[in-house]
């Protein structure tokens, strides 16, 4: 799974190995790349035969899967304004 952050006026890409590299840096990774124009968003690859694939009950697991893993940081990175 990568973070990638996409920048148009330089045509190129910033992105962050979510399970590869250490979470701890990804703090800095993010506030070094995330400006403004530029797009961020997450990206995760499943090979067409994998077997999460396979059945609606394992597709439905790995999101709750990925989603436990990624709300924390979701909750952390939202700007939530006073109503």
């Amino acid at each position: 799974m990568e973070w990638v952050i996409w920048d148009s006026a330089q045509d190129g890409w910033f992105t962050f190995d979510i399970d590869n590299e250490d979470p701890k840096i990804f703090c800095d990774y993010f506030k070094e790349n995330d400006q403004d124009g530029r797009e961020s968003f997450l990206r995760k690859f499943y090979e067409p035969d994998d077997e999460i694939l396979k059945k609606k009950d394992t597709i439905c697991a790995e999101i709750l899967r990925v989603m436990k893993t990624l709300l924390p940081l979701y909750n952390t990175m939202v700007w939530r304004p006073p109503i």
